[in-house]
């Protein structure tokens, strides 16, 4: 198979970092350098994903703690 001369290359999909000094939010690219856009701090924080990631953990953490797990997510009735 011979490679596609005319394929564009994969778009870089930006991250969304918190700085560390003013509180704003950055997209940045992977080549981007780490920089607040407003104050010009370099300390960024990723922000937090929205989507949950404890759900493909469940079936793990129901065998191997069990009651725990059980106690901390079911609703009680009483």
């Amino acid at each position: 198979m011979e490679p596609q001369k005319d394929a564009p290359p994969p778009k870089q999909q930006p991250m969304i970092y918190i700085c560390g000094e003013c509180h704003t939010e950055n997209e940045i690219k992977s080549r981007d350098p780490i920089r607040c856009r407003e104050c010009g701090y370099r300390i960024m924080y990723k922000k937090r994903t929205k989507r949950c990631i404890l759900l493909p953990l469940l079936p793990m953490l129901m065998t191997n703690l069990g009651p725990i797990v059980k106690w901390a997510i079911m609703p009680s009735n009483v």
